[in-house]
């Protein structure tokens, strides 16, 4: 942390780890991408990860990210001409569109496993293993509550 800063949260790290794990992810070492992948489509990629196998409806994912379905539309089209994203037809109702990984998506979300685990054990090569565990345990609990409080919110705006 800068030296000369006031901190306002005793939170702040968390904050910070994320603008930092954000512009790590913009490096193409880090990514794995040979194309640009914007950070709002990382995100999409990230939400229809996070809804795999089943995949998710493209109104459902505009929900959740925020945006206007045009938008949302805009960014899954890059995906699909991509290779990373497919969609697929509802069966009870031909107008709703499911959007799920593509086996290329599949492949690369293999790979960011596969590097994240490489990135945190290369960060976390001086802590005790023990601790190790627990921070991880922490995290997927502290994400599983930061989800579900999007999720809320962003139905909440509907």
């Amino acid at each position: 942390m800068n030296q000369g800063r006031k901190i306002y949260s005793r939170w702040e790290p968390v904050r910070e780890i994320s603008f930092h794990l954000q512009e790590l992810c913009k490096s193409p070492e880090v990514n794995g991408m040979e194309n640009k992948i914007t950070i709002a489509q990382v995100r999409v990629m990230q939400i229809v990860t996070y809804c795999s196998p089943e995949g998710i409806m493209c109104k459902d994912l505009a929900t959740m990210l925020g945006l206007t379905p045009g938008a949302t539309s805009r960014i899954v089209d890059r995906l699909v001409r991509e290779g990373f994203l497919k969609r697929d037809a509802v069966q009870n109702d031909r107008r709703a569109i499911l959007i799920r990984l593509s086996k290329k998506g599949e492949d690369i979300d293999f790979y960011h496993q596969r590097r994240l685990d490489e990135l945190m054990k290369d960060f976390m090569s001086g802590v005790p293993q023990k601790e190790q565990e627990l921070f991880r345990r922490m995290l997927q609990r502290l994400s599983g509550q930061v989800w579900d409080r999007l999720v809320a919110d962003r139905r909440k705006d509907v």
